[in-house]
């Protein structure tokens, strides 16, 4: 959150908007939370990979939004963290439901 406030330094939009975007940033790592919770009853293969995808998209949103906050400050910026939370919350819901699928086998 600390990168894209910082990212953002420059512009002054309202309370709303900063609220909203922190949510949407956040959303792919409350959806890991829940899938998290809910692996309780999952195989350990089907949690190994979703605490390995953790880990990978942890760093990867890190790397990112690194890239965009301490980078050139561009308008290209905007889509790259509007399109980041729902890339990764689709690439969380393939990874599981591939290892899922490949448990069964």
């Amino acid at each position: 959150m600390g990168l894209f406030l910082y990212a953002g330094r420059n512009r002054h939009p309202g309370a709303i908007v900063v609220v909203g975007f922190i949510a949407w940033v956040l959303s792919p790592f409350v959806l890991l939370a829940i899938a998290e919770f809910a692996s309780k009853r999952w195989t350990n293969r089907t949690r190994s990979a979703l605490n390995v995808l953790t880990i990978v998209l942890t760093f990867a949103t890190f790397l990112i939004y690194g890239f965009l906050a301490f980078g050139p400050p561009t308008a290209k910026m905007v889509p790259i963290f509007v399109l980041v939370p729902p890339v990764s919350c689709i690439v969380i819901v393939v990874t599981v439901v591939v290892a899922a699928g490949l448990n069964r086998r």
